[in-house]
């Protein structure tokens, strides 16, 4: 069940990274044909000139990309076919079972066609500008009138560095462009702090999901014998030095139902939550009194309760009403727990006594001794005295060995309370009852949930890993592709300046400058919307949220910045091969 629900979270990540993929590669293609149209304006002008009609040159465009289109969703599809073993070992690694998904050949040919459509419509799109250019305005490079704006930050009144100053006049020069960098940024952006906050929770291991459980996990589980008087086994165990703390509650798989819904609850009794440690709030406070209760998150969504909010809970033969006073954060039983003193418990069922201690032990090492010393003062639990051998000794002694473990059996896999015994031999009666039997079932916790959830943590924080590696790469082709196509159009420009005394690394700080206020824009926007889009998905999907770090924001879109200003700035590298004595002589 836990395997199941948190292939949840590769689900939704894998759709999330296509998602960015998706705007990101329609940007680059609708970024790149529009400049190579700008960028080879003045040849259409020539060719128009010598005859080409505007729906030949068309054409030649639209074949050029869709077949440079075609080719890379073909390499695409071939490699998402090829990936899928990939994603087939993280599933296996993560349920420890053989897993294996067949490669669906028609989905990925839905795709590859819809690549092939979108980038012959944004080539039919901008080719149309073509039809609209008579010679004389390509020429021009598509100006129709000279016109003198004002001159928005004039270098005469300059004070600072003149590189910032020209840096700060170009990017208004390229506006649109910079507005759809912007939106990769952001969707970008998002995708990366939404898988930091991933590896982040999950560096730990599982310590991270076992903070959201909504439930103690303590080092040992007792579930005690019918009839056993629990706050006096509590304080005895309490008495041993290795022990930190003791809880009296009950056993995990206690359901009621709550009136006007059709989920029942699973629910929590403790005398004093202060105690406890995992259970943790996300609004109000703890229950103190017999008629108050909390309920998870995930239920509050889902039936519109808040704090102050009366619940109805019902019980064995009767109902009762609840105050609501805290709002815990919950995974356990598919959020949907409720919490209630032991108290408020026996209200709704005044025949049941709490059954289950939850032991935590001043150091965890210390557990496999400490369980040796349990069983030594109070037997073996019911649960391993059914599987036992039978003893050796005189027939007395293996009577009673087999009528224990018989016993035993009927205790821990019929849910018997009481057993007695009388076997005659002779004129000899032995017998004897399960009075003996103080622990039912001695287990850990810890145990069980690292079983169920340490692959899972090792396996999501590798793939949040790679989620991040896989969409830098992404940002620095965009940023890089954007980089070289504006030293390209601008190649003439960069001479002059070069002539005029300006070294190739100033026109390269230049080119990166620009990009500096729509990378910092673009990263706060994807910060404050990462924060929301991480708390919408914990809550959908789990009914949880996990906790946030403002350092760890604040740093991932630093980071963010420097990372695109360092790619921008690799990238315009191709300034240096701008000559100007080539320039020249062109």
């Amino acid at each position: 069940m836990v395997e199941t629900t948190y292939l949840i979270v590769f689900l939704y990540m894998s759709v999330f990274l296509s998602i960015v993929t998706m705007i990101s590669a329609l940007f680059l293609i609708l970024h790149k044909i529009s400049k190579d149209m700008e960028e080879q304006m003045v040849q259409i002008g020539v060719l128009e000139a010598l005859g080409y009609t505007s729906r030949a040159l068309s054409l030649s465009y639209i074949c050029e990309y869709i077949l440079t289109g075609g080719v890379g969703a073909v390499i695409g599809g071939i490699t998402a076919a090829v990936f899928s073993p990939v994603m087939d070992t993280l599933i296996r690694g993560m349920m420890n079972r053989d897993v294996h998904t067949d490669v669906n050949i028609l989905c990925i040919l839905i795709v590859v066609i819809s690549i092939i459509a979108l980038v012959t419509l944004f080539a039919l799109s901008r080719a149309a500008r073509v039809k609209k250019l008579p010679p004389v305005v390509a020429f021009r490079k598509g100006i129709n009138t000279h016109h003198f704006g004002k001159n928005i930050l004039p270098l005469e009144k300059m004070r600072h560095s003149i590189n910032v100053w020209l840096a700060f006049k170009g990017i208004g020069n390229d506006l649109r462009s910079n507005i759809g960098t912007g939106i990769c940024m952001i969707a970008a952006g998002v995708a990366i702090m939404f898988s930091v906050y991933l590896f982040d929770f999950f560096k730990s291991g599982y310590n991270g999901l076992i903070g959201v459980l909504g439930m103690e996990t303590p080092d040992i589980n007792i579930i005690m014998m019918n009839g056993v008087n629990g706050e006096k086994f509590c304080e005895e165990i309490r008495e041993f030095p290795e022990v930190e703390k003791v809880l009296l509650t009950r056993a995990m798989g206690d359901y009621v139902e709550v009136k006007g819904c059709n989920q029942s609850a699973a629910v929590f009794s403790y005398a004093d939550y202060s105690l406890t440690d995992n259970i943790r709030l996300k609004a109000g406070r703890f229950p103190e009194y017999d008629n108050e209760i909390m309920i998870s998150a995930r239920r509050e969504e889902t039936e519109n309760r808040h704090i102050g909010d009366s619940i109805i809970i019902k019980g064995d033969v009767c109902e009762k009403s609840y105050i609501i006073t805290g709002i815990v954060t919950a995974m356990n039983n598919n959020g949907i727990s409720v919490y209630m003193t032991e108290d408020g418990y026996r209200r709704i069922r005044p025949n049941d006594r709490p059954n289950t201690v939850e032991i935590t032990l001043k150091n965890e090492e210390d557990r496999p001794a400490f369980t040796d010393k349990l069983t030594a003062l109070y037997g073996a639990s019911a649960k391993d005295t059914a599987y036992e051998q039978t003893a050796q000794g005189s027939l007395e002694e293996r009577i009673r060995a087999k009528a224990d473990e018989k016993m035993a059996v009927l205790i821990s896999q019929y849910g018997v309370t009481d057993v007695d015994y009388a076997i005659r031999i002779g004129d000899t009666v032995i017998s004897g009852n399960s009075s003996r039997f103080v622990i039912k079932e001695i287990s850990s916790m810890k145990d069980f949930l690292k079983s169920q959830m340490e692959s899972i943590a090792a396996v999501t924080k590798a793939f949040s890993f790679g989620a991040v590696i896989f969409i830098a790469v992404v940002v620095a082709v965009i940023l890089g592709i954007i980089a070289i196509s504006a030293v390209k159009r601008q190649r003439r420009e960069f001479g002059i300046m070069k002539s005029m005394g300006y070294t190739s690394r100033e026109l390269m700080l230049q080119l990166t400058l620009r990009i500096l206020p729509v990378t910092i824009v673009s990263s706060c926007i994807a910060a404050v919307l990462s924060v929301w889009v991480q708390r919408a998905f914990w809550m959908a999907a789990f009914g949880v949220q996990i906790p946030e770090s403002l350092p760890l924001i604040v740093g991932t879109a630093t980071v963010l910045v420097l990372f695109c200003l360092i790619v921008t700035y690799i990238s315009a590298g191709s300034i240096r091969k701008i000559s100007v004595t080539e320039l020249m002589t062109e």
